[in-house]
């Protein structure tokens, strides 16, 4: 079951020894941004840019955003030198000595599009369906349609599906269908091949997301500090936070004990 990460500070702290090397994964959207009626609208709070910018700046701390976006999207919108970015839910990741390209998502590219194409035409008359092509993968988002039209976008994208031939998988979000290539990669995947790339002798993991998608990450890192943004019936975190103003308080704490000594220590805060 998952727990208040405020009622649980001093076990969280005792995970986060001092002489181990931090790599903080965080999702974006409904994590470290609220999220909008469009995914154009997201907007990183500049307070929270540079929170990032100061643990990306820590001596043993990483921070690696993990993110259904595009990688250039979600590198556009966060703008945080030295972090690491990992788009597509993992399925691409760019930062300071990092660089993956998942091959078989690459070589499916042309037969995505195409996929893409057709669901925008069967879609179009329907007023806030959008068809979002991000390269690796594709979401289809209907946040903005009626609840009238709604059941006619399920049954347009569940029948693209209903051959069971496709190279993709079909997935559910936050008002959203998430198309991906079948491949055995997601965020959880993602975390762990960063981790395995940091060559400090000892490394913990935190991991902050919202989504159905940060599960797999949840579900990876049974050892390590995961935290769900908003309280769900059923997650694999271990913590949660209560809504997406609760994460930079969060972070600051974290900063605070690496920048402090208050581990070192072992002093309260």
């Amino acid at each position: 079951m998952s727990r208040a990460v405020w009622k649980h500070r001093s076990e969280i702290r005792a995970h986060l020894r001092p002489d181990t090397h931090l790599l903080i994964g965080s999702d974006f959207d409904g994590t470290l941004a609220p999220i909008e009626q469009t995914p154009a609208a997201v907007e990183l709070n500049p307070s929270n840019r540079e929170l990032l910018q100061s643990l990306v700046h820590l001596r043993n701390v990483s921070v690696a955003l993990i993110s259904g976006r595009a990688l250039d999207d979600l590198r556009s919108r966060i703008r945080v030198p030295g972090a690491i970015y990992a788009g597509n839910h993992g399925l691409e990741i760019k930062g300071p000595g990092y660089e993956f390209l998942e091959p078989t998502a690459a070589s499916q590219r042309e037969n995505l599009r195409a996929l893409s194409r057709h669901l925008a035409m069967s879609l179009s008359h329907i007023d806030g369906a959008e068809v979002e092509e991000k390269g690796l993968t594709t979401s289809v988002h209907f946040r903005r349609v009626s609840t009238r039209d709604r059941k006619e976008v399920v049954r347009t994208v569940q029948g693209a599906f209903a051959s069971g031939s496709q190279p993709f998988v079909l997935t559910t979000g936050k008002c959203v269908y998430e198309i991906r290539p079948r491949v055995d990669w997601d965020k959880g995947a993602a975390v762990r091949w960063i981790s395995g790339r940091i060559t400090a002798p000892r490394t913990r993991i935190i991991y902050i997301g919202d989504d159905l998608s940060d599960e797999q990450a949840f579900t990876a890192l049974p050892e390590e500090i995961t935290v769900r943004v908003g309280e769900a019936s059923v997650t694999a975190a271990r913590y949660y936070l209560e809504g997406p103003a609760e994460v930079p308080r969060f972070l600051s704490w974290i900063l605070s004990l690496r920048t402090s000594g208050a581990l070192l220590a072992g002093g309260r805060t």
